[in-house]
């Protein structure tokens, strides 16, 4: 999820917009588009009560640590264990200046814990070190290393054009050496279920390894059943290759990206990495969440390997999922087979 593990408590952080997954499913209004990138568990539903915050009664207990405030009143002691991030059943802690503990449900899965211990073994990126991982009861805990330095969100509006240029080189290098981690699978790390929506029809459920780019296929054309055979057809032929099944992180957001004086610092956000197709990384770099995480995508993937073909075949396939006779399907349709070089930047708020 993309926490913003460098900001203190005077400097707050505010409610992410995402939890890193674009899913592939109608998108139109606003509220369906919250919905394709899975941040409907980050706010409440029209039909959820609201709590109403106001004055405490002395004897209630903090919801973040259970202090009430007649107890606070009998000491002087002032925690520097905060809590900086809260969203639906998630939450985030700095404790101190140093570490990062974060508790949240056990489902779905987060395979942050693998997939740090997986690229420290074998790459020299610059991420978290992961301390430990547990759970107890229905919630599942970890605590990393903080990287030193402050989100590119947070420095985004203060850098020159030549500091942007300069921290997307450096990122790129730092997933060109992810990239060269490779799986002869679609899986997450150790062979575990993807829980990926990005790709994945119901990878909300779970997805299974998928051993050959024809399982894949399988799997994304469930939604497709009332398209055209022809056009079906039309849609597997121009399926990019998707080998070598390439390590992923898969949410670049401007909030994953730590920066400091000008460079790029570390990535943090692994939850939902693994092994993807190889243009899986590109497609997710064209959607921005906002003006300026648009702007950053668009720079980063001028700088990342480019796979525009697998953009529009992404596009095509959503289109036809939500109107296969429309006149957009036809023309991303008709695009595809005649190779368009170009691809859209997509910025969803």
């Amino acid at each position: 999820m993309p926490l913003d593990e460098n900001r203190t408590d005077t400097d707050p952080q505010h409610v992410p917009m995402t939890e890193g997954d674009i899913t592939g499913h109608n998108i139109e209004t606003t509220s369906e588009v919250a919905s394709v990138f899975g941040i409907n568990d980050e706010r409440d539903s029209a039909n959820a009560s609201t709590k109403v915050y106001g004055p405490r009664d002395p004897s209630e207990p903090c919801v973040a640590c259970g202090w009430t405030l007649a107890e606070d009143q009998c000491t002087s002691y002032k925690s520097s264990v905060k809590l900086f991030y809260a969203a639906s059943s998630r939450g985030a802690w700095a404790l101190g200046s140093k570490f990062i503990l974060k508790e949240r449900g056990t489902f779905p899965p987060s395979h942050e814990a693998a997939n740090i211990r997986f690229l420290k073994e074998r790459t020299s990126i610059p991420i978290p070190n992961m301390i430990q991982d547990w759970y107890e009861g229905d919630k599942y805990f970890t605590i990393t290393s903080r990287i030193e330095g402050e989100t590119l969100e947070h420095a985004w509006p203060n850098l020159s054009g030549e500091d942007r240029v300069r921290i997307a080189k450096q990122v790129a290098g730092g997933l060109e050496e992810m990239r060269q981690l490779k799986s002869d699978r679609i899986e997450a790390v150790n062979g575990e279920l993807h829980y990926d929506t990005a790709l994945f029809p119901k990878g909300g459920s779970g997805q299974p390894p998928l051993a050959s780019d024809e399982e894949l296929w399988a799997v994304l054309s469930e939604p497709l059943a009332h398209v055209e055979d022809g056009a079906l057809q039309v849609l597997r032929e121009n399926m990019p290759q998707c080998t070598p099944y390439t390590f992923t992180h898969g949410d670049l957001n401007y909030c994953n990206i730590i920066v400091k004086d000008g460079n790029f610092a570390g990535f943090i956000d692994f939850e939902r990495s693994g092994f993807f197709p190889i243009w899986h990384e590109y497609v997710l770099c064209r959607y921005g969440l906002g003006k300026e995480d648009t702007e950053w995508k668009e720079l980063l993937s001028e700088h990342i390997t480019q796979y525009p073909k697998a953009m529009n075949f992404y596009l095509a396939c959503l289109e036809h999922e939500r109107n296969p006779k429309g006149t957009k399907a036809q023309k991303l349709l008709d695009d595809l087979v005649v190779g368009v070089a170009e691809c859209p930047m997509i910025q969803v708020w």
